[in-house]
């Protein structure tokens, strides 16, 4: 099975059975934003000898498309060797597992909360998607319950970040396809319920300079920590659109659920936009906080690591860490307040234009309009309509995302 990622973190595939071939051809027309109909020709180029080999995506000329995915994450990667750092991720997806009613309705299939044993039948739709995986060589390293009933995260091995967004991209779709197969239903939109915690896609990002962190000095954070940490703060804002690109993502990104509103870092807090991993007591890592599960990993990951090596390249310092419970704290910076505000942060960006070409985001930011202008049309205004979620959102956005 060869794969690419769409620029929605959606799994696109082929099944080939030639034996030794190495290449491939598909209409990059039919997949959007990949390449236009007059110029359709994609030819994808991949490394066989596992059941699934993710491919470049190759233009006429023979050259990687600048506009794919993989090849955004990619030159961002080769700024960060040339800077002398290795990048480390970790990626977190969230999801819904859910029940169908006899009307259509959604429901979650436990009333559980963080860290519960799950329900049998949740325990081994979730051990065989761990079995599948490690069969097409991705390696599953946790899964557990999350906060909100019915919602579960399911982690990949961390590591190089290429390897880590493909991964990530394969298992949405397998649980996806898993929970159909079982008679239920897994949705990674970010808000499927109202009043409980969204689903995130949170991100872990370490440097390492001659195989040591780069983050540490001593216990605490060294000068390139808190550098990378004020470029991602800076330019967080401008990325938000493409970390939550749905109209659904802002229903998740309010106060008191564990979702970042407010542009502010701390160690072991879950309140900030930026968290600081605290557990063995040492700055090894830092959480972005704002991606959810609809976004495209590869992309998310782009942006971020590209925000933090300006952030070092610029010696940026970032403002106060924040010890307290951010929703109650004053004066703070916020993400855009409104997909449409989002829209045009993204639209207005030349950082985000670099990293990831105007082509996407140009498309990006213009779904996010037509998404909001309908939603406005449909539903209602924004300030008296945030907080709950409309079956215009369950109609367009419970698919999303795998």
């Amino acid at each position: 099975m060869v794969a690419i990622p769409d620029h929605t973190g959606a799994l696109r595939v082929v099944y080939l059975f030639g034996g030794d071939e190495r290449q491939t051809g598909l209409d990059g027309s039919s997949v959007d934003w990949l390449a236009d109909i007059h110029d359709s020709d994609v030819r994808l180029e991949f490394n066989a000898g596992g059941a699934l080999a993710f491919a470049e995506t190759l233009g006429p000329t023979g050259r990687p498309l600048e506009h794919s995915p993989r090849e955004a994450l990619r030159r961002v990667l080769r700024s960060a060797s040339e800077m002398g750092f290795q990048v480390r991720l970790g990626v977190e997806p969230e999801f819904f597992a859910i029940r169908r009613g006899r009307a259509g309705e959604i429901r979650p299939v436990d009333r559980l909360g963080y860290f519960s044993l799950p329900p049998r039948e949740v325990e081994s739709v979730l051990l065989e998607i761990a079995r599948v995986a490690g069969e097409l060589g991705l390696r599953v390293v946790k899964f557990h319950h999350e906060v909100a009933p019915g919602q579960y995260e399911i982690v990949p091995a961390g590591g190089d970040p290429l390897e880590v967004c493909d991964s990530v991209v394969a298992l949405k779709a397998l649980v996806r396809r898993e929970f159909e197969a079982a008679g239920m239903g897994a949705t990674f939109m970010p808000k499927p319920f109202s009043s409980v915690n969204g689903s995130g896609m949170h991100l872990h990002l370490s440097l390492l300079r001659d195989g040591r962190s780069a983050f540490l000095d001593g216990g605490g954070p060294s000068k390139v920590a808190l550098s990378f940490l004020a470029g991602l703060l800076r330019r967080a804002r401008e990325i938000t659109a493409v970390a939550a690109p749905t109209v659904n993502s802002y229903k998740r990104l309010v106060p008191g659920h564990e979702a970042p509103v407010y542009l502010a870092w701390g160690r072991s807090n879950r309140s900030a936009l930026v968290r600081v991993p605290w557990y063995g007591g040492s700055f090894e890592r830092i959480e972005f906080r704002v991606p959810d599960s609809s976004s495209s990993p590869h992309l998310v990951a782009a942006l971020a690591i590209a925000a933090g090596l300006e952030g070092i390249e610029e010696r940026l310092d970032p403002p106060e860490e924040v010890r307290v419970n951010v929703y109650e704290a004053d004066g703070l910076e916020t993400l855009p307040a409104d997909p449409g505000e989002a829209a045009r942060e993204l639209r207005s960006s030349e950082f985000a234009r670099k990293v990831l070409t105007d082509r996407v985001v140009d498309a990006i930011a213009g779904r996010l309009e037509a998404d909001y202008r309908e939603y406005l049309r449909e539903v209602g205004d924004w300030g008296s309509t945030r907080l709950a979620v409309s079956e215009w959102e369950l109609s367009r956005y419970l698919d999303v995302g795998s």
